[in-house]
Parts: C-alpha cells; structure tokens; sequence
C-alpha cells in the first residue's frame, strides 16, 4: 500500500461486543538457589538455619553438626598431630586414602576460601552460620575444579555477604580476591596494631619471668642465673619469646580485619 503525501486516508475498525477468551499463562519463578538445586541433579546436603540452631541449643560443634546432618563424613584424630584440630573429612577408599594426612574439604566463608579449615572447624561458633552446604568430591570436583578432590563446604554467615563463587570469581589457590573488597587493606592499621600487641607481649612476658630471670646487662640482653626451677625457668623462657610474637600475630589480625576478611 503506497500513500501520496498529502492524502487523507480514513480506517474503520469494528470491535465485536463479544470478548475472545485467551489460554491462562502460567508464569514461575526461581530464585538462584532453586535454580541450582534444580540443575544439579543430585542429593542437596544442605543445612538450614533451624537445624543449626537446634544444633547450638545441644551445644553441638560445627564438626558434630556436620556429623549428624551429612552422609559419608568422618571425624578422626591425626596421627602425626596428636592434640591438634581433629580431623573431618569424607570416607574414602583406603587404597587412595593416606592414613596419616587429614584431606579437609575445601571450605568457602561467604564466598572467600579459608586456608586454615581445622582451626574454623573447631572454632566457629553455630550462633554465626545462617546456612551450609556440602558437596561430596564426587560433585565438587566439577563445579569448583582442581584442589576440591576431598569435597567442599559452603557456609554463609549471618551477617556476611552472600557471593556466588563461580569459576569466574573463584580466586586461584593461595591468592586473595582483593577486587571482592570495597577497600583496600588497611596496612598502616594493621601496622600499628601489630606494634602494639608486640608492646603488651613483651610488657606480659617481662612480668612472668622477672621472678626467674634477670636482665645482667641491658646493653646485650643476656639473662643472669636463673632464680627458679628448672621447668619454671623454662616457662618463663616460652613466655619470653612466645608472649610477643602471639601479641603482634594478635593485633595485626584484629587491625587487618576488612569488611570480607578475619585479618
């Protein structure tokens, strides 16, 4: 159809007084995690804030609650560790298991891995988790890649943002995602912090070991004979050299702490 410019064109149209009635349309909705529970195909180790809370109230551990809640998980004492962290872990076949390594799965806090999965397990208190999840190495595997052989735990916080760790945000083993922080590290804080916990170490440690030790001479530091027996002298030597350095390790943990991580 051609129109002239400058051409009047009139139209009719005729409604008909009866309504046509359409087909309904269905519309769903899932959100992200549903729609990864969908996807997957598989069982969801998962474990909601309820469950956790009753955990708590049993006075239950992050290890124990593990325990109770996933199938396949063990916990064990190290061999070459004796008195350390205990071990959890998946159970695995003994001819691919070495009896005296604990293979930790790989532990994501808020989305940020956790280097140290023994000392979170055995102190991170429930009242902090919102929710956690397990992947068995099976799953694991294809999902995070290499290094999630012995499975991976998630937990979500209360308080702590709630990333999503893809391939493409994942940081690579030993590396911290600094671009995940809103600033960057507070070094002169952590600094300072860390100087002063030193201070009050060498203050705690000069203190316990006065009654053992005395400063001959300053200019050297070299202690005189000892006043105490020999396992007090011993104490008062460990407080010395340890006192300081746990003051310093202290204190620039607490003033290295970022809105995503523990220092």
């Amino acid at each position: 159809l051609r129109i002239e410019p400058g051409t009047r064109l009139s139209v009719r149209v005729s409604v008909a007084q009866r309504a046509i009635e359409l087909e309904p349309v269905v519309v769903t909705v899932l959100s992200d995690e549903a729609w990864r529970t969908r996807s997957r195909g598989t069982r969801i180790n998962e474990i909601l804030r309820e469950e956790i809370q009753a955990g708590s109230d049993r006075h239950q551990s992050l290890s124990d609650l593990l325990l109770e809640h996933v199938p396949g998980m063990r916990v064990r004492e190290q061999v070459t560790r004796p008195g350390q962290n205990p071990c959890l872990e998946f159970r695995a076949p003994k001819t691919i298991q070495a009896p005296l390594r604990c293979h930790y799965p790989l532990i994501y806090l808020d989305g940020l891995r956790i280097h140290d999965p023994g000392f979170l397990l055995a102190t991170m208190s429930l009242d902090e988790i919102h929710r956690l999840e397990v992947l068995a190495p099976s799953e694991a595997g294809a999902r995070y890649g290499t290094g999630s052989g012995w499975g991976v735990l998630r937990i979500d916080t209360r308080i702590g943002p709630e990333l999503d760790v893809s391939e493409e945000t994942r940081p690579a083993d030993g590396f911290y995602p600094w671009e995940l922080e809103t600033e960057s590290h507070p070094a002169k804080r952590a600094f300072a912090a860390g100087l002063l916990g030193n201070s009050v170490g060498l203050g705690l440690s000069y203190l316990l070991a006065r009654r053992c030790m005395g400063l001959e001479d300053l200019a050297y530091e070299t202690f005189s004979t000892a006043r105490c027996s020999g396992w007090a002298t011993a104490g008062a030597h460990a407080a010395v050299v340890s006192l300081p350095v746990l003051g310093a390790s202290l204190g620039a943990r607490l003033g290295g702490r970022t809105a995503l991580s523990r220092g």
